[in-house]
């Protein structure tokens, strides 16, 4: 499973992660004749929200082709590409980078030295991400019990892909390696309560892309279609059983960067 598969139902499950973005939109303060580059655009729900503030140009991108094809039907007036941040090839064309909930899936030092290059002097990028080992006790508590089950010895096999530091301290000092300001840095934990159901379409929008990817086991014999079921049913089950009077406790951490670079 990855982002191709859940790319039309996004929209409807990604609450958590449209959230975040809303809030990186007003930290950037994006003026409206700013040029912007949105890194890891999804299906552009995000990228129709800066298409209202901004007369400038937008680009958007993700390596997702069937995210980037609902981008496509959902806003008009915005460039999107099927491309990976680490190969982006923009010298010196944005005023602005916007990059929500994706930071996770890049190689760091590649995705902000391609970030510098993209931007103009003085120009500012936005990050949210989650952050810390410890991203969502939730779901890891729910992924514990994957991993005591009877399709453990599989899971066992599996590494995550996902970049995570520990402290603002650290994500301070990777920003400024690469010649960036930081601004802002704040690593937040979010709290909110959902139903084990909504919960569990909130874990499909984005961590069953890793979960349930056999390019992330090391050993992918088993990540099969059945897999997949007993996967999501022990995980639902968990959200079931912490429920309390019919609802969830969904903690996460998430990180919000804004830093600036001056050539």
């Amino acid at each position: 499973m990855n982002f191709d598969e859940v790319a039309r139902e996004y929209s409807r499950v990604a609450i958590v992660q449209k959230n975040a973005g809303i809030r990186l939109i007003e930290l950037l303060r994006i003026g409206e004749k700013d040029d912007v580059l949105d890194a890891g655009c999804g299906n552009g729900a995000l990228t129709a929200v800066i298409r209202e503030i901004t007369k400038g140009r937008i680009v958007g991108i993700d390596s997702s082709r069937k995210m980037i094809e609902e981008a496509k039907k959902r806003v008009k007036g915005v460039e999107f590409y099927v491309m990976r941040v680490e190969d982006l090839e923009f010298e010196n064309e944005f005023d602005i980078i916007f990059s929500n909930s994706s930071f996770q899936w890049f190689d760091a030092d590649r995705a902000l030295e391609r970030f510098k290059a993209c931007l103009r002097d003085g120009g500012k990028v936005g990050v949210q991400a989650p952050a810390r080992k410890d991203y969502s006790p939730t779901f890891l508590r729910a992924v514990e019990a994957v991993r005591n089950s009877e399709i453990g010895k599989i899971f066992k096999h599996f590494r995550s892909p996902w970049f995570f530091l520990d402290s603002e301290e650290e994500y301070i000092k990777l920003f400024e390696r690469h010649g960036f300001e930081v601004e802002h840095c704040r690593i937040e934990k979010v709290v909110t309560r959902h139903t084990p159901e909504e919960l569990l379409k909130i874990f499909n929008s984005g961590a069953v892309a890793a979960y349930l990817n056999p390019k992330f086991y090391e050993k992918a014999d088993g990540v099969d279609e059945a897999y997949r079921r007993k996967f999501l049913e022990i995980v639902r089950r968990e959200f079931e059983n912490m429920a309390i009077n019919g609802l969830v406790e969904l903690v996460f951490y998430r990180v919000y960067i804004l830093a600036v670079i001056f050539k």
